[in-house]
């Protein structure tokens, strides 16, 4: 053993206290073991067999938590089979049940529950305790952090309302386990530490575990930092992720697999450079005396051995982003709206697909279920999760009628941009355009889900299948026109026009946040004015509803600005008497006629909402897919250029006046690339050599 390094009083001396072979389950100790399994020992699925001693730990985590009960027993289950052995959980006034979930984990004394601060004085005194310093330092530095900033931290809403009572539940775990554990961790319930998967890898006894990287190959350090991978939204719309009757936890391992790229470029991109530190410390116990959340500081002399390079070793997974309106809860909870969820920035962290941990995710889930079939937990959370409303479906209307068929193809195989194409356009239609009436329809290619060519990725549309009226599935041969065109037919006749999405727009909606509230977003019935232009002005084939790109292939020949007419409909989308016809000043639109060298201007795959019968006039979309590559540039001219042939273009529209907004560019995307903006963005990365740039392409499909 290391010269200078104690040794937990639950070895013997002489003994090293990174050895577990001399502690068998049936050994002789005054520390009786403790089943780590519950009561059905045998029913669970343990990697390796430690056994457990009260008060004689090897690895302890430390943690706070605030109204996130439903969350928490899958991070229990996850680590406990990577060899942790007691979690020290701190309740900074949850309302949302937290104890009772904890119930079956403190009866079989993984868990010490202690409400912060309320029981400070309280766990000092009793078992638990008390706090042991070994230097005035450290007591100096709990006292400060926990009397100062802790028991008379400012109200929750202040800038960062919970760092001192967080960082003072911190090191009192490392007072009262100083010298009763070997290695502490202060983490938070987002965060998975694992060591991935090898090549030819097997079975449970091929599984290497935290603990057995702690205790064989890196016992000589004293601190360990681990680099972490922060996961984005995967485009759900709020928490918790989809639960089911059989599964009342999320399963947030399984449902985010997208992370940002750790490329050394994407440190320096703008729209991620504040998002990118991501790392915590395991630490042996008896050194630190003070902690600064990612890592820990010590005695001015105290000699540190610290490691950092362990990417190949050991990673975390950061879910820290699970949902668009959970961040910006979290944001304010922490007074914290630097990581206030930003669209530009979630595109960088959902870049890189990665389900490296999905090997021990059937497993956790075992486990877990095991618990809730053997009725452990007194209470379990409710099956209530975020599921977005919708008007009546088109078979419950009088008169099978609809404005607006949605129609989404799912040809790019990119989850979290689908879920998210979906979910806004639904939450932009709850708030802001609500008059519509419409339906859903879906099309997608069978693709099986990242990191598990096992399973197909239709499981995890559960969360918005209710939503939707008519599904297709089709092969993965079939061209993006033919999916366009199944589409189309999905919609039928009762709908007078049709919304086209691909798997790549995001519709803006004002998210309750500081950024959102200071972002520019047309909080207009844009759709209603859309349908309202173009039974109007009978030229007009689609409107477009995204960003326009402000080049030459997008704007080879376009209309002035001119104002609409504001015309009242009755509840018949086909009655197209003009009620009144009063001009509005701050709305206007544009029509692109396009050139046969660029009929890009006339009609695009995605983003538009599409007058039914006139895109009949023009043809079905396979019609016009000749490239042999199927190349969707190809396929948007030919069919520009026919559209062209029937007199027909496209529309923008803008709110404002256009005169003094330079022509309607909002730029929402914060771009500054002069783009005429709607209310859908592409979603795609946007990147620092594209700020100086007079226009910016619109991305096409790969």
């Amino acid at each position: 053993m290391p010269n200078g390094l104690k040794s937990p009083i639950h070895y013997n001396e002489g003994e090293s206290p990174y050895s577990q072979s001399h502690l068998s389950e049936t050994g002789n100790s005054s520390n009786p073991i403790l089943p780590i399994d519950g009561y059905n020992y045998d029913n669970y699925i343990r990697i390796k067999k430690w056994p457990r001693r009260k008060n004689a730990y090897f690895l302890v985590v430390t943690t706070m938590i605030h109204n996130k009960a439903r969350f928490v027993p899958e991070w229990i289950e996850f680590h406990l089979l990577q060899g942790f052995d007691r979690f020290v959980i701190y309740d900074d006034a949850s309302t949302d049940g937290l104890k009772a979930i904890l119930d079956p984990y403190i009866q079989m004394d993984v868990v010490e529950y202690i409400r912060w601060p309320e029981d400070g004085e309280a766990v000092h005194n009793s078992e638990a305790g008390p706090r042991v310093f070994d230097t005035k330092f450290q007591e100096d530095t709990f006292n400060t952090m926990y009397k100062l900033y802790c028991l008379n931290r400012p109200k929750r809403g202040s800038l960062h309302a919970h760092g001192g009572c967080q960082k003072s539940s911190a090191i009192d775990t490392i007072a009262r386990y100083r010298h009763k554990s070997v290695w502490v961790l202060h983490a938070d319930i987002d965060e998975f530490f694992y060591s991935r998967k090898k090549i030819g890898q097997s079975g449970l006894d091929g599984i290497v575990t935290v603990r057995d990287i702690l205790a064989q190959n890196y016992h000589y350090y004293d601190q360990i930092v681990v680099q972490g991978h922060i996961f984005g939204t995967s485009g759900f719309m709020d928490d918790p992720t989809p639960v089911t009757k059989e599964m009342p936890f999320p399963m947030v391992m399984e449902q985010y697999r997208h992370r940002r790229s750790y490329t050394s470029d994407r440190n320096r991109e703008a729209h991620i450079r504040s998002r990118i530190h991501c790392e915590k410390a395991f630490v042996k116990a008896y050194l630190p005396a003070g902690t600064w959340v990612h890592s820990w500081y010590f005695d001015k002399n105290a000699k540190v051995r610290s490691i950092s390079s362990m990417e190949s070793v050991l990673t975390m997974n950061h879910y820290q982003y699970r949902s668009i309106l959970g961040q910006n809860r979290k944001a304010a909870e922490n007074s914290n709206y630097n990581i206030e969820y930003d669209r530009p920035a979630d595109q960088f962290l959902m870049e890189t697909k990665d389900y490296g941990i999905g090997y021990l995710a059937p497993l956790v889930r075992h486990n877990l279920q095991q618990r809730i079939n053997d009725n452990l937990f007194p209470e379990l959370p409710s099956l209530n999760y975020f599921q977005p409303t919708r008007k009546p479906r088109v078979n419950s209307l009088v008169n099978k009628q609809v404005d607006i068929c949605i129609a989404v193809t799912h040809f790019n195989g990119e989850l979290p941009q689908l879920r998210k194409t979906i979910h806004s356009i639904q939450q932009f239609l709850n708030i802001v355009d609500k008059n519509i009436t419409y339906k859903w329809v879906f099309v997608s290619q069978r693709i099986t889900s990242v990191g598990d060519d096992k399973q197909q990725e239709s499981v995890y549309f559960k969360d918005f299948y209710n939503l939707l009226d008519e599904v297709k599935y089709v092969s993965r041969t079939t061209t993006l026109a033919q999916m366009i065109d199944i589409a189309t037919h999905l919609c039928g006749t009762n709908a007078e026009f049709i919304l086209y999405l691909e798997d790549m727009w995001e519709t803006r909606f004002r998210v309750p946040g500081r950024k959102s509230a200071h972002s520019t977003i047309v909080q207009k019935p844009v759709f209603k004015e859309a349908m309202d232009l173009m039974r109007q002005d009978t030229s007009i084939l689609e409107v477009w509803m995204g960003d326009t790109p402000h080049n030459t292939p997008y704007t080879a020949l376009y209309s002035d600005w001119l104002p609409i007419s504001s015309i009242a409909h009755s509840d018949n989308p086909s009655n197209t008497t003009t009620n009144s016809t009063t001009i509005s000043s701050s709305r206007w639109y544009r029509k692109n006629f396009g050139n046969e060298e660029n009929p890009h201007s006339v009609t695009r795959l995605g983003g538009t909402l599409r007058h039914r019968l006139r895109q009949k006039s023009v043809g079905s979309w396979a019609m016009f897919d000749t490239d042999p590559n199927h190349n969707p540039l190809t396929l948007t001219k030919m069919y520009g250029q026919a559209a062209m042939k029937k007199n027909l273009s496209s529309a923008q529209i803008c709110y404002g006046d256009s005169q003094k907004t330079g022509g309607c560019q909002l730029d929402s995307d914060h771009t500054n690339d002069g783009a005429i903006t709607g209310i859908m963005w592409r979603q795609r990365l946007v990147l620092n050599k594209e700020k100086g740039l007079p226009f910016l392409f619109d991305r096409p499909l790969k």
